[in-house]
């Protein structure tokens, strides 16, 4: 598992007025694991947070500029839930992590499925700029998300391509406000001779059903001309009005 491309927070952060550019978690190929969870799986392009050991796992992020950043699952790997997947090119929200982004960009960033081996389907990618996973908080303001994406794993079947911008699941809380989310892509992987395309679908923001999610005003009459291979263009998702 490779876990932060230039930072892993487990305690309390802040970070402010800073940029990230062509960081990179690159998950390792052809490892095995019965059961694990962790196996070549490549989270948070730049940053990922969880709280472990008694960490809080909480940060702010202030005024930051995310480019070209990417999450990349590793090749061919073998093993449980989870195995191969690329979550958050930018950022990865993890385990009850907390997490606040205001005014902050975040462009080109890209989440990416690992290829899956000989007779292996391809692995998910969730959340081309941010993800937000398995029980955690993440609060976005002010922000602006254009050019990233998610792109599921070349397989016997497809890997799924989930929220180009952003993903949430249904462990999750999500709220974004006065955000502007545009031409993202969420794009399924492809598929070998009589195997099925993955899922493309959230160009925009995925969220599984479940989580808590509130959007703003503002940002539903941003979130438009994003691109998803299956459906869902601009959103996913149940949600509420913030």
């Amino acid at each position: 598992m490779a876990s932060g491309g230039c930072i892993q927070n487990e305690g309390t952060a802040t970070i402010t007025n800073s940029s990230f550019g062509q960081n990179k978690a690159l998950a390792g190929n052809f490892n095995s694991g019965s059961g694990a969870t962790i196996v070549g799986r490549g989270v948070g392009g730049v940053l990922n947070n969880r709280p472990i050991n008694g960490g809080a796992g909480t940060i702010t992020i202030t005024g930051v500029t995310f480019a070209n950043n990417e999450a990349v699952g590793g090749l061919g790997n073998v093993g449980g839930l989870y195995t191969g997947q690329g979550w958050g090119g930018a950022l990865n929200n993890l385990q009850g992590g907390a997490m606040a982004i205001s005014g902050s960009t975040f462009s080109g960033n890209q989440a990416i499925g690992g290829q899956g081996g000989t007779g292996q389907g391809g692995a998910d990618a969730l959340g081309g700029a941010v993800a937000n996973v398995l029980g955690s908080t993440l609060t976005v303001g002010n922000c602006i998300f254009t050019g990233n994406q998610t792109t599921g794993g070349l397989g016997t079947n497809g890997g799924n391509g989930l929220g180009g911008g952003i993903y949430s699941d249904g462990q999750s809380t999500l709220a974004v406000t006065g955000s502007t989310v545009t031409r993202n892509q969420a794009i399924g992987g492809a598929a070998g001779a009589g195997g099925s395309a993955g899922l493309g679908e959230g160009g925009g923001v995925y969220v599984t059903a479940g989580g808590v999610v509130c959007i703003d005003d503002t940002t539903l009459l941003a979130l438009a001309g994003n691109v998803a291979s299956t459906s869902n263009n601009d959103f996913l998702g149940v949600f509420t009005i913030c």
